[in-house]
């Protein structure tokens, strides 16, 4: 299956999922992480775990190029965010806050500011570990234009790659 084959029968699923989740069957969401994983693997991003049926994530997440503004000891600090998901995002950076903090952070595309979202950090790989050094944040009670602006970016991401891939279907 081509990209644009497992993207389009993606965006079927996920929007349901998005916006009307009581719809989708226990079949339905089998089949959305089944797709899910593809279009990870295929866009090279680390799999949590080599068996499908270990990986329990409930969001896709795709690479990104974007930066990220926070509050950190009493100063904003600017740092790259190098992946995205609809449930949070990893920021690469050599200084990271403690495990459970909240934070509150901007996020920058070219297509659309997210401010003021509220998130938790749930994992750190400090430096000299193996692996990019950073954090990965999960957001918290995300409101309505949040959600909309942040699935948009994702939407976004998603589209350019299977420009690259081939010929998508036009964005809706």
């Amino acid at each position: 299956m081509s990209f644009n084959e497992l993207w389009n029968a993606f965006r079927e699923v996920n929007e349901r999922r998005r916006w009307k989740p009581a719809t989708l069957k226990a079949s339905d969401k089998e089949g959305w992480r089944i797709l899910r994983r593809g279009i990870e693997e295929a866009m090279k991003q680390p799999l949590l775990s080599s068996s499908p049926l270990a990986d329990s994530r409930d969001h896709l997440r795709v690479p990104a190029s974007l930066n990220t503004q926070y509050r950190m000891n009493g100063r904003w600090v600017t740092s790259p965010l190098i992946n995205l998901g609809e449930g949070g995002c990893f920021i690469a950076t050599p200084e990271c806050l403690d495990l459970g903090c909240p934070i509150l952070l901007d996020i920058s595309s070219e297509y659309a500011l997210l401010t003021s979202i509220r998130a938790e950090v749930v994992w750190i790989r400090r430096p000299g570990e193996e692996g990019q050094a950073g954090m990965a944040v999960r957001f918290r009670q995300l409101e309505m234009t949040q959600r909309t602006m942040l699935y948009s970016i994702i939407d976004r991401i998603l589209y350019h790659f299977a420009i690259q891939e081939g010929s998508p279907r036009p964005m809706r």
